[in-house]
């Protein structure tokens, strides 16, 4: 059976928590030991911080789009054609 190590899956719901910044500072501080001497861990623990950067350039582009839009249909209703 090829699997995790145990302590990886301890750590794994720690280790996504301190990547998107959700973790409180013990958790950050038993990841952080981890991710020194787990390099795979390591690895996913970059990835999630990747793709949480990732979802909030996203949201933050979907939100200025969505403010553009309704300034544009407010001004569209401020000014008669």
């Amino acid at each position: 059976m090829t699997g995790k190590p145990q302590s990886c899956l301890e750590i794994e719901v720690d280790l996504v928590a301190a990547a998107t910044g959700d973790a409180e500072p013990g958790a950050v501080h038993r990841v952080e030991r981890h991710i020194d001497s787990c390099a795979p861990c390591r690895g996913e623990f970059h990835r999630y911080r990747e793709i949480d950067g990732a979802v909030g350039a996203l949201r933050r582009s979907s939100a200025g789009v969505e403010s553009v839009a309704r300034a544009a249909r407010g001004s569209s209703r401020a000014w008669p054609t």
